[in-house]
């Protein structure tokens, strides 16, 4: 019997090879016809930032980095419909049902928030750095593996260098 995926929750953190496993996921929820969900989960302030700052300026700050967030996933949702749609030669329709930009430590969020939305699958990219990226991943993307009781999907990004348009 075939896993049922009706709802992939994409955790992304915004860099510039975000797109890779960004088409990943959506090529995923397209063909399985599942609803996809995106979560960015923005750093906490550091503490010393925090002590120095006021709770409107935290405030301010999280409402700037959400905006920020949400007009990249648009952006992201964009640059793939168009070529997707060059390869196919067809029109790609698809929305993303749910875009979260949480404050919060990014484990936690994805963890929460695949729990939450009753999430089949999470897909997230990973980028090792120098000679340790054929052996280690990412914290977070280590952390969620190791952590999540759904299965993850882990898209090894292919270089350091943001994939070419």
């Amino acid at each position: 019997m075939m896993p049922k995926v009706r709802k992939i929750l994409f955790a992304t953190d915004l860099s510039k090879n975000a797109e890779y496993s960004f088409s990943f996921a959506l090529d995923l929820a397209w063909r399985r016809k599942a609803e996809l969900i995106v979560l960015h989960a923005i750093e906490p302030l550091p503490a010393i930032a925090m002590f120095h700052g006021t709770l409107e300026g935290e405030s301010q700050y999280y409402e700037k980095v959400k905006s920020h967030a949400e007009k990249a996933v648009g952006d992201l949702l964009s640059t793939c419909r168009k070529k997707i749609e060059k390869e196919e030669g067809e029109p790609f329709e698809f929305s993303i049902s749910v875009v979260r930009c949480n404050p919060g430590h990014p484990t936690e969020e994805i963890l929460a928030m695949a729990d939450a939305e009753n999430c089949d699958l999470i897909v997230m990219g990973s980028h090792g750095k120098g000679l340790l990226r054929t052996t280690l991943l990412g914290s977070v993307s280590r952390s969620v593996l190791e952590r999540s009781q759904k299965p993850v999907l882990i898209v090894p990004l292919p270089s350091s260098e943001p994939i070419a348009q």
